[in-house]
């Protein structure tokens, strides 16, 4: 999950229904892992990619958008 007030290190590309030209930026623990973002009653996965991309004055790792889970109830 995305942390409060850590720097943004990663850029999030694509979604379940969204277009890869979809971005969002955020702060990822481990950049050599599979990020999980909560999307409402889902889990969107991102996998990490060998893509960097610059933003101002930071290099961000790239994930792309790989598939999503449910929340069991």
């Amino acid at each position: 999950m995305p942390t409060k007030n850590a720097p943004v290190n990663a850029l999030l590309r694509g979604g379940l229904r969204k277009p890869d030209e979809h971005e969002v930026l955020t702060h990822v623990e481990d950049l050599d892992e599979t990020f999980k973002l909560r999307v409402e009653n889902r889990y969107d996965h991102f996998a990490p990619t060998d893509e960097f991309v610059r933003r101002g004055d930071s290099e961000l790792r790239v994930f792309r958008y790989a598939r999503h889970t449910y929340i069991a109830e």
